[in-house]
């Protein structure tokens, strides 16, 4: 755990990059290792991630996995928790937001 949370502080965006590229490499292969795409996109959730690249994972397992599988219900779910993720964090901007309006 010490390991993720000393790289998530160091280079937000570098972790994610390289999972996110050697997900779309396992994607893009011929034949597409399915497999290790969803798991590369999965590692991403061991460093808790900020909302919107949490709902982007989920939609995009989501994707794979309806595109590629026969498992429709997991792709539902990854697809529901997607939605359900990037609502809380819209309507959690939203009331930060009134707050702020309404205060002044």
């Amino acid at each position: 755990m010490a390991m993720s949370s000393a790289v998530t502080q160091q280079q937000p965006d570098a972790w994610y990059a390289a999972l996110l590229g050697l997900a779309e490499h396992f994607r893009t292969s011929n034949p597409p290792n399915v497999k290790h795409c969803v798991h590369c996109l999965q590692t991403v959730f061991a460093f808790k991630p900020p909302p919107s690249i949490e709902a982007r994972t989920h939609l995009q397992i989501g994707t794979v996995l309806s595109n590629h599988t026969k498992n429709i219900d997991l792709a539902l779910s990854h697809l529901d928790r997607a939605v359900s993720v990037f609502c809380c964090c819209c309507f959690t901007g939203f009331c930060f937001l009134f707050a702020i309006i309404s205060s002044h």
